[in-house]
């Protein structure tokens, strides 16, 4: 039992529920508590690193009645969960201390605040859980409050359109995540995460596996913007940028595929887990890169880049060696620095030159050197060049791509397939970096009008104060020193990290040249044809424009949402329609289907009408009146003082059925009921008028 391991996820949370009452007292200033908030949990987690990569990581356990139901708080800081955590404190630290140089004055800073430590403490509640109900309760915390974020600025109609869509998304996913986490625990009786992989080999040869493996993917896929749910991160980008580089780049969309490694253990082996997530994986990752290379608005680009590396690392996890599962493992942490670092430079262009849009962004590094550089180191990690560190794991991927080749002539597809991503990629990559700190617009375009441009750029144009490039330049310089000294992050991280992942110890070592190999051929290829299909990027675009596709994922998801509206809308108008006797249908009806159904599943013979209780001849006398009079009240509708009478005559019926049936109460009661409602009908009459209104058919 370590208290440690609880403040570190607890400490967030309850700082966020003081925020407000801070930020009365500190005004503008309440980023800094935020930020001292998260700089303690990290030095918390730091301190809990000795033990993360041993067989017995630190640990807390709390006992409460939902235990007996499998639901325990209980918290692991095992090498997985510990270097994920690390990220999430990490590089919400930053953010906090971006945020606070990076919002206007008219801000509400307070509520801003509240909203980040809210998800972090959330975020950390979800890398750190050793019980899978419990993972599941924050992750759907994770998912409101990225709801919060995404909608700060409710006022703009596009936020509160991507923050219903993101909630929608993720939260249905959700939902078939804690459908398959409690179909797992019905299968195995346990959702503690160690006594699971010690039972591994169990689930997989239970019946239920496959529907368990689809619920969890759902929520996984979902979460981490996997196609065809990719569709909601382009549209969370109308959130504050600070919430971008926390959020979309280095912590929520990698939930997802946290999930994936962090059940790795129970399903990889399976056909089920090979095909659906590898095939997912690399077509998320070409949908990405393409779309990427596609949009002009910079953090829309970053998206889309960010879908596409997302899917590279599914794919890896499909694989489901151990190798794989070191490069997706050490391409999320990779992939964390080098895309937050870029979501903030976009947010510096932005802040200073009031646009987003690449085609009006030129020559910028003329006036925002420090911002160049910071956006050089980062872009051309995230592009795969050398002595960076998304180099790194990129030629990890190739290797393990290289190594399924040799299953056969029709595996080729897998490396020509990373290849043709991987230019995308360093496509983008160098649009981000070389298209806007370089070169000059041509003079006969349009695109000159209102652009900036070392020739037209206002004298505001300048890199921004520290406040905003610290963090940013911290990230560039965590993508330089780990590409440069890999063995760092590789003993203190990134092996107790893969461990957890794999569930047991191999030796690997990451080097920066690892001799000249086949992946580095293709790394070498990649570069190439990057430069080529850079140089032609004009023809490229016009080349996607006339491939455009006018029928995309998001207008099936607006005309599914307006389905679904008009659905309602009418079954609403059905089942609500303001008449009694339309009630009384649906319930009667719910009735008999409900006993209908039993009596079909026990089966006919078990209910026949030998095997009931004998019926009296009064009792069928009285019975049969009972029809008659019911029927009389139907068709004597037009004839009000005899259909009123026909109606007395059923309760009357009923009355005296209770009677035989020794009730005198309920026949007592019922005698008096029916004697007054008849008595009052008929002095109704008198007040009703002569024509008789307009009725349903006599059928209904």
């Amino acid at each position: 039992m370590n208290p440690v391991l609880l403040m570190a996820v607890l400490l967030p949370t309850g700082a966020a529920l003081l925020t407000p009452l801070v930020g009365r007292l500190l005004g503008r200033n309440v980023g800094w508590w935020a930020t001292a908030v998260s700089a303690v949990t990290f030095g918390l987690l730091v301190s809990l690193g000795g033990a993360a990569g041993s067989a017995a990581p630190a640990r807390f356990s709390l006992d409460w009645p939902a235990a007996d139901w499998g639901v325990r708080f209980s918290l692991a800081a095992d090498g997985w969960g510990w270097g994920f955590s690390l990220v999430v404190a990490g590089i919400g630290t930053l953010i906090c201390l971006y945020a606070q140089h990076y919002l206007h004055e008219h801000e509400p800073r307070p509520r801003f605040f509240t909203y980040l430590l809210l998800f972090e403490g959330a975020m950390l509640g979800v890398v750190l859980s050793a019980n899978l109900f419990l993972l599941v309760v924050f992750w759907e915390l994770t998912s409101v409050t990225s709801f919060l974020l995404i909608g700060f600025w409710h006022t703009q109609e596009r936020a509160r359109y991507g923050a219903y869509k993101a909630l929608l998304i993720t939260g249905l996913g959700g939902l078939g995540l804690l459908a398959g986490v409690i179909l797992l625990y019905v299968a195995m009786g346990t959702a503690e995460l160690p006594e699971l992989f010690a039972r591994a080999n169990e689930l997989k040869a239970h019946p239920l596996l496959v529907p368990i493996l689809l619920l969890i993917l759902l929520g996984a896929f979902t979460k981490s913007a996997q196609f065809p749910f990719h569709l909601w991160l382009p549209d969370a980008m109308t959130a504050p940028t600070p919430v971008s580089a926390y959020l979309h780049s280095a912590t929520m969309v990698k939930a997802g595929v946290f999930l994936l490694g962090r059940l790795h253990p129970l399903f990889r082996g399976t056909e089920t887990w090979f095909w659906a997530v590898t095939l997912v994986g690399m077509a998320t990752m070409l949908l990405g890169a393409y779309g990427a290379v596609r949009k002009t608005d910079l953090k829309a680009l970053l998206a889309y880049s960010t879908i596409s590396q997302l899917g590279l690392i599914t794919l890896l996890y499909g694989f489901g060696t151990a190798t794989a599962a070191l490069a997706a493992t050490f391409h999320i942490f990779n992939h964390a620095a080098f895309k937050a670092g870029l979501f903030l430079v976009v947010g510096i262009v932005d802040h200073e030159t009031g646009t987003r849009d690449k085609r009006r962004l030129k020559g910028l590094a003329r006036w925002m050197p420090v911002t160049a550089a910071i956006c050089g180191a980062c872009a051309l990690a995230s592009a795969g060049v050398p002595l960076l560190n998304g180099f790194l794991s990129k030629e990890l991927f190739y290797g393990e791509m290289v190594a399924s080749a040799s299953r056969g002539w029709l595996w080729m597809v897998w490396p020509t397939l990373a290849v043709l991503g991987s230019v995308f990629t360093f496509v983008y990559s160098m649009e981000i970096f070389h298209g806007v700190f370089f070169g000059r617009l041509s003079a006969t375009t349009d695109e000159t009008k209102h652009s900036v441009h070392p020739a037209t750029a206002p004298k505001h144009v300048h890199d921004p104060g520290w406040g905003m490039l610290a963090p940013a330049g911290v990230l560039a310089v965590i993508c330089v020193l780990v590409g440069l000294w890999p063995g760092g992050l590789e003993n203190w991280v990134l092996r107790p990290a893969v461990w957890a992942v794999w569930q047991q110890s191999f030796e690997f070592h990451v080097a920066i040249f690892h001799g000249f190999n086949v992946a580095l051929m293709l790394s070498a290829l990649t570069l190439a044809a990057g430069l080529v299909v850079y140089a032609q990027r004009h023809h490229l675009a016009a080349a996607q424009h006339r491939l455009a596709w006018p029928f995309g994922a998001n207008t099936i998801y607006d005309g599914a949402i307006a389905g679904l509206f008009g659905f309602t809308h009418w079954l609403t108008d059905a089942l609500q329609s303001g008449h009694l006797r339309r009630y009384f249908l649906w319930a009667v009806g719910a009735v008999l289907l409900a006993v209908g159904f039993v009596v079909l599943r026990a089966g006919l013979p078990d209910f026949w009408p030998a095997q009931l209780t004998p019926i009296e001849p009064a009792e069928g006398l009285l019975g049969l009146l009972l029809i008659v009079a019911t029927v009389a009240v139907v068709f004597l509708r037009h004839q009000r003082l005899p259909a009123i009478l026909a109606l007395g005559a059923a309760g009357f019926m009923i009355s005296t059925l209770y009677l035989v049936l020794s009730a005198p109460d309920l026949a007592l009661t019922q005698l008096m009921i029916e004697s007054v409602t008849v008595v009052l009908f008929v002095l109704v009459l008198w007040h009703l008028p002569k024509d008789m209104p307009h009725t349903s058919p006599r059928a209904r």
